[in-house]
């Protein structure tokens, strides 16, 4: 369901309304769900907008007469993204989140191994075979770099710039 034209249409009293799904970006808590859904709200046209934070998608009906491009610029007035939902090729489903989910996907394939090299140096006997001080400041610099980086992850979610 990504344009009016190819939206879900049902009638409403008499009325054609359509129904469109929207992933939306930099929300970190139920707050967030709660603001952008009543900024959906107020748009002229939108009869019904739900926001819901844990799938990170937002579901509006209107007439027809409402532009994806004014929802988009009201939520974006207030700091988040909208974008339109486009569902996984292969199972129908999106995953919500858009950006957001990209960004998380690709510190955790940085993190994983070099998570895994600090547990082996300092839980194994692999860690034996290097000197005690070698060993140590190997495993603080790549236990920082993982905290550092899920950690900058983080942050860049919870503070989207306006």
């Amino acid at each position: 369901m990504t344009s009016p034209d190819t939206a879900d249409r049902r009638v409403r009293d008499g009325r054609a309304v359509v129904e469109l799904d929207f992933d939306v970006d930099g929300m970190t808590c139920g707050a967030c769900a709660a603001r952008v859904q009543r900024v959906l709200g107020r748009v002229d046209g939108v009869e019904v907008a739900e926001v819901n934070y844990a799938t990170g998608r937002a579901h509006v009906a209107a007439d027809r007469a409402v532009a994806v491009g004014d929802l988009q610029a009201a939520v974006e007035k207030i700091g988040y993204g909208l974008d339109e939902h486009t569902p996984d090729a292969a199972t129908g489903t999106g995953t919500g989140g858009g950006g957001e989910v990209d960004l998380w996907r690709r510190r955790l394939w940085l993190a994983a191994p070099l998570g895994l090299a600090v547990l082996l140096l300092a839980m194994t006997p692999v860690g034996d075979l290097l000197p005690m001080t070698t060993r140590s400041w190997t495993v603080a610099v790549l236990a920082t770099v993982v905290v550092l980086n899920l950690g900058q992850a983080r942050r860049a979610v919870a503070s989207p710039e306006p």
